[in-house]
């Protein structure tokens, strides 16, 4: 149940910030691949929403794992799309490989103050958002 709480709110926040930074939100577009989201889930609009404004991508071909937590690489990768913001690589944490597919973003974040990593010097990219 807290798992879903999370999710309605983080849900919730990105469709309120991407109308604000999107524009009106174009729930008609194309269907979504994802076979664990169905139209009666309560959080069906909200993921149409995310999919079809590419706020996120799902996490894999056929899923978007709904129930799984947000990591931290997930949500700067969120907020950066959210932004419109250019992806920058940088060098400082040692567990942000450079070129993957969140990297620039935590590029971008760490720019722009959002995020400044763990104590041991770290981004802790899989770690959950607490």
């Amino acid at each position: 149940m807290k798992s879903k709480k999370i999710l309605s709110v983080i849900l919730s926040a990105v469709m309120l910030c991407g109308t604000f930074l999107i524009g009106t939100p174009t729930l008609a577009a194309e269907e979504m691949p994802f076979t664990d989201v169905k139209s009666s889930d309560w959080f069906y609009e909200s993921v149409k929403y995310a999919y079809n404004n590419s706020l996120m991508e799902g996490t894999g071909g056929t899923s978007f794992s709904p129930m799984m937590k947000l990591s931290r690489a997930q949500f700067v990768t969120i907020l950066g799309r959210m932004a419109g913001a250019e992806k920058k690589e940088v060098s400082t944490f040692p567990d942000v490989e450079a070129n993957s597919w969140y990297s620039g973003y935590v590029g971008w974040a760490v720019e722009a103050g959002i995020v400044k990593g763990l104590d041991n010097g770290t981004f802790g990219g899989n770690d959950p958002v607490t």
